[in-house]
């Protein structure tokens, strides 16, 4: 099928044996798109020729700018996941205090 679904190991797996299959069958340019790019991506890519003949990049990278923000914005991104717990803790204190007929709210 097109697409597969399964454990990373799995899917190396598979992807090699299509791989030789594609070899065999005279595609010397195949190969596995992902397996090493970016010291691995979530999807693997068994290609017939080589990635630019996808739009793929040969090499991909992150960003310089796109690491700087991401240096910036994750001890922001805890503080506001701390913030919010924080505040549901203070609202769930609010909800049980008494109303003046005795009621809770």
């Amino acid at each position: 099928g097109a697409l597969t679904y399964g454990s990373r190991s799995d899917m190396i797996s598979l992807a090699n044996k299509r791989l030789l299959d594609l070899r065999e069958n005279g595609n010397p340019n195949a190969n596995i798109y992902g397996l090493e790019e970016l010291d691995g991506l979530s999807m693997l890519y068994v290609l017939e020729d080589r990635p630019e003949k996808y739009g793929l990049l040969e090499d991909p990278y992150v960003s310089t700018k796109a690491h700087i923000w991401n240096i910036i914005f994750k001890p922001v991104r805890a503080l506001v996941v701390l913030g919010m717990f924080f505040a549901l803790w203070i609202n769930k204190g609010d909800s049980k205090k008494p109303n003046g007929d005795g009621s809770t709210a």
